[in-house]
């Protein structure tokens, strides 16, 4: 009668277990949908930005974010940050040590694993960081960066969930960037034009007046 009783209880964890993690995915995907909605239908890199830090916040409660975009020189800029102390973070910088290799691999890693990762920490003042690569055709375009305090636990799954929100950040800034050099492009003719009109006008005036 127990052997039953304890099988019978097994049976019912397992199935709480299941149907908890069931709408755990659900809830995961529902917020994957909306923050892709979100990401993909705008062409402002502040708004496109403040969303993802939202959603990462809720992942990771995380001291600090930030965004880097990979320059053709290697090198690292930040693009735009959300902090909740008062540390600094650098605006440029080399990549080193497992930055460097994330950026390589288009693998997402957790620092520090080495001495030269510990000593780039301590620059920006944290000492541990969750570096997630921005991917665009296969090539890393960017990282963004989960700053903690203090050592925290990185769950498998939310770091899944929020490579995929990355990922989809990551085509929205290159969309709004390829948006903003059109306008510039588009606003640069109009005021070409302007001036080609105005100049015109005056010409003709001079040439009535004779």
């Amino acid at each position: 009668l127990l052997t039953a009783f304890a099988n019978q209880l097994a049976t019912s964890l397992a199935n709480a277990y299941h149907h908890a993690d069931i709408e755990q995915r659900a809830q995961e995907l529902t917020q994957l949908i909306e923050a892709s909605r979100a990401l993909t239908t705008s062409l402002d890199l502040p708004r496109i930005a403040e969303r993802l830090f939202d959603d990462l916040e809720r992942l990771f409660a995380p001291t600090t974010l930030a965004v880097f975009r990979l320059l053709s020189d290697g090198n690292l800029e930040l693009v735009v940050s959300r902090a909740n102390d008062v540390s600094p973070i650098e605006d440029y910088f080399v990549p080193t040590g497992s930055l460097a290799e994330t950026l390589q691999t288009r693998q997402t890693c957790l620092l520090p694993r080495s001495a030269e990762d510990r000593v780039m920490l301590e620059r920006f003042g944290y000492p541990q960081a969750l570096v997630i690569p921005m991917v665009n055709d296969e090539q890393a375009s960017g990282i963004v960066v989960v700053f903690h305090n203090k050592p925290t636990p990185i769950l498998e799954r939310a770091q899944q969930l929020a490579e995929a929100l990355v990922n989809q950040a990551a085509l929205a800034f290159l969309n709004a960037q390829a948006y903003q050099q059109v306008d510039s492009a588009l606003e640069a003719r109009v005021d070409e034009l302007s001036a080609i009109e105005s100049i015109s006008r005056k010409i003709s005036g001079a040439l009535d007046l004779d």
